[in-house]
């Protein structure tokens, strides 16, 4: 060995033949190395020096679905949320946010709803029988309702099954049963 040269005390050929995939691995499971310093790390870096704080980049990303107002609020009120601490804002937000209304949980309709509004067309109609197209048009008129022609059809056989509803002859016409109109 030259005079030049010193023993590093590692083995150079093997460090030579690392890598990347192995270095990441290495990096992956060993529990004390940081994350990798991505640019979308460093835009939102606070940086200190020591211990002192020396700059935080940017506000803290908001939703965008906030509007700014000027709003009267009790002094009671605000010195509540204030005491909190930061994120007072957001908390008083949250606060208001509960006190809202809750939306009616999008469900899906009754057992018999549709046979039970058919029978109600079919009733206002009576004595007079109707297509299942004429339904389907009183439903979406009177009602509201959007209606297959499958699920009046089905509807029709319910109430056909409870003596409600029945087919005029070979037309494909319906009306309230007798047995039905009688009752009422």
């Amino acid at each position: 060995m030259t005079k030049s040269k010193r023993a590093s005390g590692s083995d150079l050929a093997r460090l030579d033949a690392t890598t990347d995939e192995d270095i990441a691995r290495q990096i992956a499971e060993d529990p004390d190395a940081a994350p990798e310093l991505t640019e979308e790390l460093l835009e939102r870096a606070e940086f200190f020096e020591g211990d002192r704080f020396v700059r935080r980049v940017g506000r803290p990303q908001g939703s965008g679905a906030k509007e700014l107002v000027t709003l009267r609020i009790d002094r009671e009120v605000l010195a509540h949320f204030r005491a909190t601490g930061p994120g007072w804002q957001t908390r008083m937000n949250d606060a208001l946010r509960a006190s809202l209304p809750k939306p009616a949980a999008a469900r899906h309709p009754r057992r018999g709803s549709n046979a039970r509004l058919v029978e109600e067309v079919l009733q206002s109609s009576s004595p007079r029988a109707l297509h299942p197209a004429e339904i389907r048009n009183a439903l979406q008129r009177d009602k509201g309702v959007a209606m297959a022609f499958t699920s009046i059809r089905h509807a029709l056989d319910q109430l056909e099954t409870r003596d409600a509803a029945e087919q005029v002859g070979d037309t494909k016409t319906w009306r309230q049963s007798r047995v039905a109109s009688q009752r009422d």
